[in-house]
């Protein structure tokens, strides 16, 4: 595929990687390009036939009519609407290195939340002590620090240290982990595994002495789960979606435990295509007051006609087992 200087392709950002799902376009076209120091190129694309991509409204540069041209006499070369996955312009890099709390200081996990750090995604936990009888030192709570690695660095391996979302391995499991019901277990670390083009969470467990507020023997006695053995997992399609941060209403709740969703573009209609979607949502997600975790879930949430956002969740360590009988009078 070759550009020419006069047309209006060679007036185009280059996509640096692969092209996907291209559809030719018969029609001419009205194009209004973003401004140049955008992450978008196009602001709204209009058809011949009054179809448009894309959001109308203010235009910050000039607006172009394209068409197809000739060149020489026997090639008619078509304008395509087509996919791109640039890997140089996007962060799309998830951590896979395991992350625990301090065992040896008697930490246990008490919350977690997506971050960013130097274009890779990481889960990153709230840690504290754990006291006798389900309490939590609340002095001692803090977030760990996560990995400082560039993908680029020395040593650095894809597969190992981190996974590369692309658009033949682009999924994600949503799950709920939990380990045992007799209350002997609390989360000490959580990590993702790339498994047959998806990321799966895995949730670390230890053993505790309830009464006694310790961890036993943490090193030997922890426990690895998740739920990559489901078989026949749903998928939970995304199709013809608009910027999830575009919603006015608030978000709920959309994906079950046990499905598994892709990251994908955004519709054409809505937003030319331009956008990936689900977001990753940053916010902090703890509880009002520390508490140790029983387990950690990964779950998708939105409102319906928009792309929604990918979060975690905590699930609370219940203590209602260890409580004295209540004696009616």
């Amino acid at each position: 595929m070759r550009c020419f200087d006069k047309e209006f392709c060679s007036q185009q950002r280059q996509c640096l990687g692969r092209i996907y799902n291209c559809q030719l376009i018969e029609s001419d076209l009205t194009v209004c390009q973003s401004p140049k120091k955008s992450s978008r190129r196009y602001e709204y694309i209009q058809y011949g036939n009054g179809q448009r991509f894309g959001k109308q409204k203010n235009v910050s540069r000039d607006t172009n009519n394209v068409d197809s041209w000739r060149r020489w006499i026997f090639w008619k070369c078509s304008y395509c609407f087509c996919l791109c996955d640039d890997h140089q312009n996007s962060d799309r890099y998830f951590n896979l290195r395991e992350t625990v709390s301090d065992v040896k200081a008697n930490k246990v996990m008490t919350g977690v939340r997506f971050v960013k750090k130097n274009r890779v995604f990481h889960l990153q936990i709230q840690e504290g002590q754990i006291l006798p009888r389900g309490a939590i030192n609340q002095s001692t709570v803090e977030w760990k620090p996560v990995d400082g690695y560039k993908i680029d660095d020395t040593n650095i391996r894809e597969g190992v240290d981190y996974h590369s979302m692309n658009y033949k391995s682009r999924g994600l499991n949503l799950d709920e982990i939990t380990y045992t019901n007799d209350g002997s277990f609390v989360v000490t670390g959580v990590r993702f595994q790339a498994t047959k083009g998806r990321l799966n969470l895995i949730v670390l467990f230890s053993n505790f002495d309830f009464v006694k507020g310790m961890l036993i023997e943490p090193e030997s006695t922890r426990k690895y789960q998740s739920n990559s053995d489901i078989k026949g997992r749903i998928e939970l399609h995304l199709k013809n979606l608009d910027v999830p941060t575009l919603s006015f209403d608030s978000s709920q709740p959309l994906s079950k435990d046990g499905q598994y969703l892709e990251f994908v573009n955004t519709g054409m209609e809505q937003d030319a295509a331009q956008t990936t979607v689900p977001f990753i949502d940053i916010q902090d997600v703890v509880s009002n007051h520390p508490v140790p975790l029983a387990g950690i879930s990964i779950y998708y949430k939105g409102s319906p006609g928009y792309g929604g956002f990918v979060t975690p969740k905590i699930i609370s360590y219940d203590i209602s087992p260890h409580l004295p009988p209540v004696t009616m009078l």
